[in-house]
């Protein structure tokens, strides 16, 4: 069958193992996939959090949302670090993780510099999260999700803490931003 560029031909059929099924797509077709299932991740958690915002409110929905990622952000370390077989307790580790994380480095365009294996610093060039909160004029959500001690600086160091006990999260630029050309955000990861 040869790999295939996209999908719009005949069924795959018969007994389809998931790994063997996604070998018959193209490198290209399978990139595709993934950044759009890394679409779908974080629509989904936006779709819970508006849920609960309509029923419960703003206040208990961002509880329901650090709780939720609370219990989910171990899984998510480890089943990245095992795919890809990311080891290490610095922060070089934690870049390649944060990199490969699909609710942020296969979400957001971002630059990394790694000042050494215990320094350095991480910056979102693009949020469409934030631009989303712009555009509609969602302020609260700005500093909830993206503000001093907000939803990204607790996610940001949680997963820290995972990888290193010691190692911290600190924000070098935070919104509201003066352009829509500025950088979303800048942090500074040490150990």
């Amino acid at each position: 069958m040869g790999e295939l560029k996209d999908y719009s031909g005949v069924l795959i059929s018969g007994d389809t193992d998931p790994k063997m099924l996604l070998k018959s797509f193209s490198k290209e077709a399978l990139a595709n996939l993934l950044l759009q299932t890394t679409r779908l991740y974080l629509r989904l958690s936006g779709d819970y959090e508006n849920t609960i915002t309509r029923r419960w409110g703003g206040d208990t929905s961002f509880e329901c949302t650090v709780e939720a990622w609370d219990n989910h952000c171990p899984f998510n370390k480890e089943s990245v670090c095992q795919a890809l077989k990311i080891e290490g307790n610095d922060v070089e580790a934690y870049f390649k993780y944060m990199q490969m994380n699909p609710g942020l480095g296969l979400l957001y365009p971002m630059e990394w510099e790694l000042k050494s294996p215990n320094h350095g610093i991480m910056t979102v060039t693009r949020c469409i999260s934030l631009e989303y909160f712009e555009r509609t004029g969602q302020n609260e959500y700005i500093q909830k999700c993206c503000g001093p001690e907000g939803f990204e600086w607790h996610g940001f160091n949680l997963a820290a803490r995972l990888f290193h006990p010691e190692m911290k999260v600190t924000a070098l630029k935070n919104p509201p931003r003066k352009s829509k050309g500025e950088i979303a955000c800048s942090w500074e990861v040490k150990i």
